[in-house]
Formats: C-alpha cells, structure tokens, sequence
C-alpha cells in the first residue's frame, strides 16, 4: 500500500470472495441512477476498501484485474472511461431521518494512466459525504455479501432483485404490493409497457427470479396476489437457506456487526 496525502492508498488485490458491505442508505437510494457496469464498478470498490478505516478511501486496480475479476476477455478503455465517468456525473439521493433527503456524488475522481509495467491502472476516490455511508456504516446498518453473487448477473433488474431478496430474506415468506416492488425496489418508472403486468412478468420479474436463483447464493420462488381480478402483489417464498458459513456474514442491523476481513 502507498500513502498519498495521508490517505492510504489500496493497490489491486481484487477477489471475487471479499465482501461487500453496503449500508442501509445506499440500498435505499429513491432512485438508482447506475447501469449494471457502474454498480459492478461500486461494489468492487465497496469490496476493496476496510470499512472500519475512513483513510482507505482511494482504491486502484489494473483494467487486467479488473477483466479476470469478471470474467470477461477484454475490456474496451472507452467503456470503462464511460463507467467511471457516469459515475463521477450521477446525483445519488438518499432518504434522511427527518423525511428530508441528501444528494451528492459517490466519487470525486477517476483516473486512468500506465504504470512501469505498462499495464493501465484505474484510481478511484470517494467524495466527503460518500464516506459517512463507505465507512463506520455499523449505526447505519449494512448488507453484505460475497462479491462473486453478483459478478455474472447480465440485468440490472437481477442485481437490484437480489439485494431486496437478501435483505429480507429473514421473514422466508412475505407479500411485496406490486407497485412497491416495480417503483421502489426495481427503480422501475414511467414506464409504460411495464405497467402490464403481462410485459413485467416476462421482462423483468421472470429473467431476473432466474437469474437470481441461478446466479446467486439463495432461491427463491413466486405466487402472484390479486385484489378482485387484478393483480397487486408478489408472494416471495425462500425455497433454500443460506449455508452456515454465508449465514453468519450476513448482517443487517446495528447489533456485533462483524468485521470486513478484505485486507
């Protein structure tokens, strides 16, 4: 690790079974404004930095890393510039105890450039006010899970599915009123085809369900509730537990969070 302006520095390192805590603020987000590249792109980050130390707040991978870690050949540059350039560019607003809200950018810089190698290495840095939900996120309460579950996800639907699925996981069997799960959880608006539940069910509900139960550390199925002819809601059933070991590194409240042992 390098020092840089009293801000320690996390160099490569990337691993697919380092896990992601992700505090209840940003799993809240009214509205999610990254594509599923950008929120890969997070979680990395979030997988990377010591939760516990607000200093580890730089983080930098070589786009070789960066490839092997999800499993792809190659990486075009302009698509990466265009990841971290969107997310530097996108508001995120985030709901606050007195039913007020907060906007700000997750990050304050990028930076692309050559090491002595040659290879192309990629910095990425944390605003201010990103910091309060990176780090000391215990009195927020978190989510966490192993990066890998959501590393081949190909829909955006599936990876926002698989963290309202994990985070209430707990109650096994639960009714979701469909707007809530379309609006709110899906970041699905003002869109009028899947107002149908006919489209929704087939472009969304059903690819990311499968998606999730084949991708991901837990199962799930589906009944939809109806109120008179229409339908209303969505009756989640946990088909399959978590192992023991999955189970203990899953934390979701403000009680012995345990500790992020990535570095």
């Amino acid at each position: 690790m390098a020092k840089k302006n009293e801000i320690t520095v996390l160099d490569g390192n990337l691993k697919d079974f380092y896990l992601v805590q992700k505090s209840e603020p940003l799993l809240l987000m009214r509205t999610v404004p990254f594509n599923l590249g950008e929120l890969k792109i997070l979680d990395t980050y979030l997988s990377r930095i010591n939760s516990h130390d607000e200093k580890c707040c730089t983080v930098t991978f070589t786009k070789s890393e960066y490839e092997k870690l999800m499993g792809i050949e190659k990486t075009n540059i302009s698509t990466l510039k265009k990841y971290t350039k969107r997310m530097l560019g996108k508001v995120i607003e985030v709901p606050m105890s007195n039913k007020g809200y907060l906007q700000f950018v997750l990050f304050t810089s990028a930076k692309c450039e050559l090491n002595d190698y040659g290879e192309r290495v990629i910095e990425l840095e944390c605003s201010e006010k990103a910091k309060k939900l990176f780090f000391g996120i215990e009195q927020l309460g978190y989510l966490q899970y192993e990066l890998k579950n959501i590393l081949s996800l190909t829909s955006k639907y599936s990876f926002l599915l698989y963290l309202y699925l994990l985070k209430n996981r707990y109650r096994a069997d639960w009714i979701v009123p469909l707007q809530e799960l379309r609006e709110q959880y899906l970041d699905i608006k003002n869109n009028e085809t899947y107002l149908n539940f006919k489209y929704f069910k087939r472009d969304v509900l059903d690819k990311a369900v499968n998606e999730v139960n084949k991708k991901t550390n837990i199962k799930f199925s589906y009944e939809t509730k109806k109120t008179g002819r229409r339908i209303t809601g969505i009756r989640f059933q946990l088909i399959q537990e978590l192992n023991e070991v999955e189970t203990n590194q899953l934390s979701f409240n403000n009680e012995n969070p345990p500790e992020n042992t990535n570095d």
